[in-house]
Formats: C-alpha cells, sequence, structure tokens
C-alpha cells in the first residue's frame, strides 16, 4: 500500500479487502493492520473498510472508529469507518 503525501488535499477511502471466507484470517491481518495505521497517521485521509474479521477490534483505538453493524448477503460484517473529532 503507497504512502500517502500529507500535502495533498482531504481524501476518502472506502475499501472492501478480503474477508477469512476468502483467505485465512492470518493472511489478512497484515492488510488490516496497514489499513488501520493509514487512516490513524493520515489525518488527511477520511473512510474506512468492511469486514467479517473477529480480531480487528482488538487491533485499533475504539475511539478513532465508529462500528456499523450489517449483512452482505449471509455474512455477518461490519463498516470500520474512522471517526475524526
Amino acid at each position: 500500500m503507497p504512502e500517502l503525501p500529507a500535502d495533498k488535499p482531504q481524501r476518502s477511502l472506502l475499501t472492501n479487502p478480503p474477508y477469512g471466507e476468502r483467505m485465512q484470517l492470518a493472511e489478512i491481518m497484515p492488510l488490516y493492520q496497514r489499513l488501520l495505521s493509514l487512516f490513524e497517521d493520515n489525518k488527511h485521509v477520511n473512510g474506512g473498510f468492511i469486514t467479517n474479521a473477529p480480531a480487528v477490534p482488538q487491533l485499533y483505538q475504539p475511539s478513532y472508529w465508529k462500528e456499523t453493524k450489517y449483512y452482505n448477503g449471509p455474512i455477518e460484517c461490519t463498516f470500520y469507518k474512522i471517526a475524526r473529532l
């Protein structure tokens, strides 16, 4: 995942990375960790990501994120949206 220059205007990013349904959780956790860091470290980036990975809440600071539960067909998922103050 490329670095985002801080001198650029406000950006939005919404992604639907692989779920544990298609890949093993150990394979996708580095991606989730990188996504969380990207949003938390780049104040000019808003948005979030969708997943059904149960371990994601253990990786982030809850005050930064808003969780919305929904279903993608029969799969229960969570949309994690960065909560900027």
